[in-house]
């Protein structure tokens, strides 16, 4: 799955790709949310970053741009 096969400490865009993935392969947004430990909501909005343009994303990924609740 490919949610389980995250690094141990994945950044938010890695997390956002693997929710999109595991949801692309037959997963549900909750068995996503129980496998993480966290809501549903939480899962969505994290989802919400692939809708960055890429230059943001990369600035997320790099530690550049800070992702708050």
């Amino acid at each position: 799955r490919a949610v389980e096969n995250l690094r141990k400490d994945p950044n938010k865009m890695e997390q956002a790709r693997a929710i999109q993935m595991a949801l692309n392969q037959g997963q549900t947004v909750a068995e996503v949310a129980k496998i993480y430990g966290r809501s549903e909501q939480t899962v969505y909005n994290t989802l919400k970053l692939l809708e960055l343009p890429v230059a943001l994303q990369r600035q997320v990924e790099e530690g550049k741009l800070k992702v708050t609740k």
